[in-house]
């Protein structure tokens, strides 16, 4: 099991309850929380729906949280893979009259929407009636769309969307913070060494964070610096620098090119893994990290990169 793969496991289904239900207690994205928490209060007062909001950004880092913080109970989320229009009319008649300054359609993966659909929805957000149906309105809501590839999304698409904002990757002190938190909800002890060494493991990613303090709790409420390194480490392959094996395994295959670039399909091909995942999980991690360098021919090792497989390759032949 590689705990760096930024996708949703079944640990993060139990971890629900640490999830943030307000601004006041989400941790990072100072701006963001300020602009939103304004509008929030503007829109309410006025009696109107809060403007169209897009959330960019890698997996893992709040989106849907900060949609649940706007929406409240007031929230439907729908995922853009599964959703058509039909679907989507359906969800919109399906909203409660009551509250209409509050409500709110969640649309997660809003990038893998068919161009079709993304075009009836702009018609919709606009002026809040279907496509072909001008006689049938639809009661004014907030549209809050959430991606990991905004590169894709025309720019009329992004014109519809009053607020646009990137979510960045977390700060080590607030990955500290976070587990700081997330240890007192779930009731485990922690100091502050082993705050610091799982943030120094978690990519700038607070799903990361989360995810090995419930793991960590399996092997002792009490978790400090030293378990953190035994487990992480000698259980789960996730080293100081937040790399897992999956991200140790594209290194290598790199290396094989002998400082030729290789190809993101090669690399795929070979480890037997989805490319798509390399390239929304692995690549941009050791691209951040400066282990790697992106060119129109492949990837190929920086000397940091070729500098850690040094040091890999001197431990195994220790050992």
């Amino acid at each position: 099991m590689d705990l760096t793969v930024d996708r949703k496991t079944e640990t993060d289904k139990y971890l629900e309850c640490v999830r943030p239900t307000s601004f006041e207690n989400l941790i990072g994205n100072k701006n963001l929380k300020e602009v939103l928490s304004v509008a929030k209060t503007g829109s309410l007062k006025r009696n109107e729906s809060l403007g169209h909001i897009l959330l960019s950004s890698p997996p893992g880092l709040g989106k849907t949280t900060v949609a649940r913080i706007i929406g409240g109970s007031n929230t439907v989320q729908l995922m853009g893979p599964d959703l058509d229009p039909k679907t989507f009319e359906r969800f919109l008649y399906m909203l409660k009259e009551r509250n209409p300054s509050g409500r709110v359609v969640f649309v997660d993966e809003f990038h893998s929407l068919k161009r079709g659909m993304k075009e009836n929805l702009s018609i919709i957000m606009e002026d809040f009636q279907l496509p072909n149906h001008s006689s049938v309105r639809i009661i004014p809501f907030t549209l809050i769309a959430a991606t990991t590839d905004a590169g894709t999304l025309h720019q009329a698409t992004r014109d519809r969307f009053m607020y646009c904002f990137q979510l960045e990757f977390y700060s080590l002190e607030d990955l500290s913070l976070i587990a700081s938190r997330t240890a007192g909800i779930l009731k485990v002890k922690i100091n502050a060494p082993a705050m610091l060494e799982i943030a120094r493991r978690s990519r700038g990613i607070p799903r990361l964070t989360n995810r090995f303090i419930k793991i960590l709790q399996d092997w002792s409420n009490n978790i400090t610096k030293s378990l953190v390194e035994e487990v992480l480490w000698n259980k789960f392959g996730v080293d100081y620098l937040g790399l897992g094996p999956l991200d140790r395994k594209v290194l290598y295959e790199i290396l094989k090119g002998a400082g030729n670039p290789v190809g993101i399909v090669t690399i795929a091909s070979s480890l037997q893994e989805d490319q798509k995942n390399i390239e929304n999980t692995v690549e941009p991690y050791l691209l951040r990290i400066g282990l790697i360098h992106k060119t129109p021919r492949g990837r190929v090792l920086s000397k940091d990169g070729m500098d850690l497989i040094a040091k890999l390759n001197e431990k195994v032949s220790r050992k």
